[in-house]
Formats: structure tokens, C-alpha cells, sequence
């Protein structure tokens, strides 16, 4: 019936199952022993397999009596072989059916996977003069079926505040997975808040002699936040320009990793 070590549609989760009828009196032109030693060799290269075969007899109780020892010997467990004649026959093949198959129909094993953020570290910023900072990020584990994950610390979410230094959060499972072998995963999330905000504040005089305008050229450097940001349209062109005496404050914009807006100023000082 099977002509490798197993069938073609072998999985790890599915137990083969063969059901033998018979009706108690097999004919075969060369007569009925030839036709049952076949049976046995067959019945015997299954059983080695790992395939099993349940019998069910069915007739007259006396065609029964007579063929049920056979049909013993060709099964893979003797007390399994199911009696029945053949005007209940439907109703008793379902009996038996869902007895064999019921407690192989179990739920498809979970088995969780690592992804998005897992082994990976990043960095979150947070404004400076605050004490914490939302912190987002993908949950690094999804299963499937009946497996589940943990989580340490525990009660700990994407989306909870976070002080500054290094933080690691660690999704873990411990599952059976479909070939019946004991997993244990880690899926560590390494991140690290970093306070951003502006440098000190500069502030930058004229160097040479007022124009005929009386106003004086001043150049500065971008007062940039010590964190990735992005500069506002409204930012100065050039970091220079030309001043009347007096105090005047140059005003540069970002927004950090949207989450929060950042006001770096440079002043500029002309003498009377």
C-alpha cells in the first residue's frame, strides 16, 4: 500500500490510520488462504510503519464468530476489533471513527518566532527637564495556537515611561512545538533614553565696523540639539546676518523623533 517507510503525506501531528472492513467471508479464485496469508504480510509491513489498523467485522454473528480470530492477528491491537452487522454498519462506523480520530483532532501545537525590534537596540529620546519619556516599540515575539509569551519585567508595555540610561525588556516562551520537541525562546528589546535639548545659549558680538546703514555683519554657528532633529521651514537661511545696536535673539526649531518641539536660540549683542 505504501511503497516507502512512510506514507507521502507523513506529518509529525498526524497518526496514520488504516480501517480494514471485511464481511466475514473473503473469496479468492486460488481459495481463501492465499488470500489471507497476503492480508498478514501486508498487515505486518504496516504495523512496522507505525501505521495503525483497526478492524471491524461485519455480517452475521456466525460468519463473525468464525472470522473475527483472523482478523485479530491483522490488527494493530486485538481488543480494538469492532463487531457490527451490516444494518447498523454506518452508525457503528462512526462510533469507531470518532473513538480513533477524536483524541488525534487536538489543536495544531503553538510555536512562537522572534521579529520586528528583537535583538535589535535603539535609542528614545526625552526632553530635557523631564524625568521620564514615553518609549513605543514592536513587540518582539508573536506565537501561534496554544503558545504564549511572558514578559520581564513583568506588567511592562510598549508605550510606558522610561528614565534615562539603558533598559531591557525580554519576551520569553517556553513551548512544545509540532514535532513534539521543547523550545525555549528569548526575545530580548534593548533600548537606551538619552536626554536631548539645545546647547548653551550663544552669544556672539559684531567683529568689525558698521556699514553705511550703521548696522554691523554677524555671524553665528547653528545652535543644533545634541539628538537627531528635524529643522523647522521657518529656520534661518544662513547662520549670519546684519544687526542695528542693540540685543536682538536668533530662534532655530526642531522637532525630536515626534515627540516633542526644541527652541535653540543664539543672541546677538551690538554695542551703541
Amino acid at each position: 500500500m505504501f511503497s516507502q517507510a512512510s506514507p507521502l503525506n507523513a506529518r509529525d501531528t498526524v497518526q496514520d490510520v488504516i480501517l480494514l472492513f471485511t464481511d466475514g467471508q473473503p473469496r479468492s479464485p486460488k481459495g481463501s488462504a492465499v488470500e489471507k496469508a497476503m492480508v498478514v504480510t501486508e498487515t505486518n509491513k504496516l504495523k512496522e510503519k507505525n501505521v495503525t489498523i483497526v478492524g471491524v467485522a461485519a455480517g452475521t454473528p456466525k460468519l463473525i464468530k468464525t472470522f473475527k480470530k483472523d482478523i485479530e492477528s491483522w490488527v494493530t491491537d486485538s481488543s480494538e476489533v469492532a463487531e457490527t452487522s451490516l444494518e447498523t454498519l454506518d452508525k457503528d462506523v462512526d462510533k469507531l471513527v470518532n473513538k480513533i480520530f477524536n483524541p488525534l483532532c487536538k489543536p495544531r501545537p503553538g510555536q512562537c518566532f522572534c521579529k520586528g525590534d528583537s535583538g535589535g537596540t535603539f535609542t528614545a529620546y526625552m526632553k530635557k527637564g523631564e524625568i521620564t519619556t514615553q518609549v513605543d516599540w514592536v513587540i518582539p515575539i508573536t506565537c501561534t495556537g496554544g503558545a504564549s509569551y511572558t514578559v520581564d519585567p513583568p506588567n511592562v508595555n510598549s508605550g510606558d515611561r522610561f528614565g534615562p540610561g539603558k533598559h531591557v525588556i525580554t519576551y520569553s516562551s517556553s513551548y512544545t512545538n509540532h514535532a513534539g520537541k521543547s523550545v525555549d525562546l528569548k526575545c530580548p528589546l534593548h533600548f537606551t533614553v538619552v536626554t536631548c535639548g539645545c546647547p548653551s545659549i550663544q552669544t556672539v558680538r559684531p567683529t568689525g565696523s558698521p556699514g553705511v546703514d550703521g548696522k554691523y555683519y554677524v555671524s553665528w554657528t547653528e545652535p543644533e540639539p545634541n539628538c537627531p532633529a528635524q529643522p523647522s521651514p521657518s529656520n534661518p537661511s544662513k547662520p549670519s546676518g546684519r544687526f542695528s545696536a542693540g540685543e536682538s535673539i536668533v530662534t532655530y526649531k526642531y522637532r525630536v523623533a515626534n515627540k516633542f518641539n526644541l527652541k535653540c536660540h543664539v543672541k546677538i549683542v551690538v554695542p551703541a
